[in-house]
């Protein structure tokens, strides 16, 4: 195998990682397996040589942070390869994490989530909560009563080693960052594919001379194995771009043909000729269009919709997944996302700035500013009427719908999952990859139906504390059940 194939397999074995760690039942036993081992092996390593004992720290930390909801078990799977080989893999890390990033359904910065991931405050929090879950755990009740107490000693000697525990993954972290090419954070925020692809005719590419005007990689460097971490992403289509295209087009459809919105509102939209449809009010109620020319879409809400029903709109989450959420695993997903709005964090670095100012200030002329130390506001839920309601609030395409909207007792919510590993899903993906390697349009008789495969979750959502003034009377609190077509 060439080093380009690997560094591609490297890449692609994240997404597999998060997945099996996202397993309901399987990821935490993957994870109590990995910890309740890591913690033996502190517990017997006492007279082990240095350099061992920091391999055993390093060992631990790495279980800690597979305990992470989502993108845990990716990330641990990076750090512990590229310890194995740091020449080959210690470039690629922000790639591999963004990979791990996306394949949970995170779109935030990678290289702020992998130090957010090894610090200790997070390592504390892991170490100190699974103790129970082990505990608990049919392989440690497997264990014989000396393994038992050599495990719990185990876990209390990692709590009690977190500044050396987390020191050797740091100094680990920085070493390898330092390697890593900037670029690839910062130019190509994209997340590479599982598997090669012609790109398409249009110039993806920053620099002809590494990628030609076809998006195709300089075949000098693909021989001799040069590729870097941003090439290898510029050669295959960015996965998350693609699978936003297909997801967008499946959900639409979805919704106005399946689901009926379009036809109580006059009738179902031609399929996949981006025509308008009578029941979608955002997007200029265009309907998206499997295509090759792929445009990622931003955050906020995805979609909002009339319906023609008791509650007369509908607001929607699109999301798509090489493997399938439960609704619990998407109900989870989505406070995971909240965590990370980038409108809010810079408000607050920007009240934070003001606020050392005007400390300065008053530290010079002895007079007091009345200003508070700002704290980040609490993270408010995705999907949680209360995150609706600042976006619907922020939103000029609404027209005379946006008062309506501000109401809860309006509007039914929607995360509508589109699978591309099966179904309905898996056939939009096998015809806009066959059209890409062809470099031809896509052929709508290709992908006819947007029906198999699709969930419908209707109860995955979280609230946020909100004022009473905020509901409309007579509101129903959440909407209930889930209906999948």
């Amino acid at each position: 195998m060439t080093e380009t194939a690997e560094l591609q397999d490297f890449l692609g074995d994240i997404a597999t990682s998060v997945a099996l760690g996202m397993v309901p039942f399987l990821g935490q036993a993957i994870d109590i397996y990995d910890t309740l081992h890591a913690a033996y092996d502190l517990y017997t390593s006492s007279n082990a040589s240095q350099e061992a004992k920091e391999e055993v720290y390093f060992d631990l930390a790495l279980a800690a942070i597979g305990w992470i909801p989502g993108p845990g078990d990716g990330i641990k799977h990076t750090l512990k390869t590229i310890n194995k080989n740091p020449k080959k893999y210690a470039p690629l890390l922000l790639d591999a994490v963004r990979q791990a990033l996306y394949a949970a359904g995170y779109k935030v910065d990678p290289h702020q989530f992998l130090m957010d991931s090894i610090s200790q405050g997070k390592i504390r929090e892991i170490i100190n909560g699974v103790k129970s879950d082990i505990a608990h755990s049919s392989v440690y009740k497997r264990c014989d009563p000396h393994m038992q107490q050599a495990v719990m000693i185990g876990i209390d000697m990692a709590a009690q080693s977190l500044p050396m525990v987390v020191g050797i993954v740091e100094r680990k972290v920085q070493t390898w960052l330092k390697v890593n090419p900037k670029s690839t954070a910062a130019k190509h925020n994209t997340a590479p594919v599982h598997e090669a692809k012609s790109a398409p005719p249009a110039q993806v590419g920053n620099k002809k001379s590494e990628v030609g005007s076809q998006g195709k990689a300089n075949p000098a460097k693909v021989l001799n194995g040069t590729l870097n971490a941003a090439e290898i992403a510029i050669v295959n289509l960015p996965h998350n771009q693609k699978q936003e295209s297909i997801g967008e087009h499946v959900a639409d459809y979805y919704c106005d043909h399946e689901l009926g919105w379009g036809n109580a509102l006059g009738g179902k939209s031609n399929h996949d000729k981006g025509h308008a449809s009578k029941a979608k009010l955002t997007d200029r109620a265009k309907m998206s269009v499997l295509d090759v020319e792929i445009k990622a879409r931003g955050v906020g809400i995805d979609a909002i919709w009339r319906t023609g029903q008791v509650k007369p709109y509908a607001v929607a989450e699109y999301k798509t997944r090489d493997i399938g959420l439960s609704e619990q695993g998407m109900k989870s997903l989505l406070v995971r996302e909240s965590a990370q709005d980038a409108d809010k964090k810079a408000a607050h670095r920007k009240k934070v700035s003001e606020f050392k100012k005007a400390e300065k200030n008053s530290a010079k002329t002895g007079q007091a500013h009345g200003l508070s130390k700002p704290e980040l506001e609490r993270e408010v839920p995705k999907m949680s009427h209360k995150w609706i309601k600042d976006r619907v609030e922020k939103r000029l395409d609404l027209g005379g719908h946006k008062d309506a909207l501000m109401f809860q007792n309006k509007y039914t919510r929607h995360v509508i999952q589109v699978v591309t590993s099966k179904g309905d899903g898996k056939a939009h993906k096998d015809e806009l990859n066959k059209a890409l390697e062809e470099q031809r349009a896509v052929v709508e008789g290709h992908h006819p139906a947007h029906k198999a495969g699709i969930d419908n979750f209707t109860n995955a959502f979280t609230e946020a504390p909100q004022p009473q003034s905020q509901v409309a009377p007579n509101q129903a609190p959440t909407n209930s059940g889930r209906r999948k077509k």
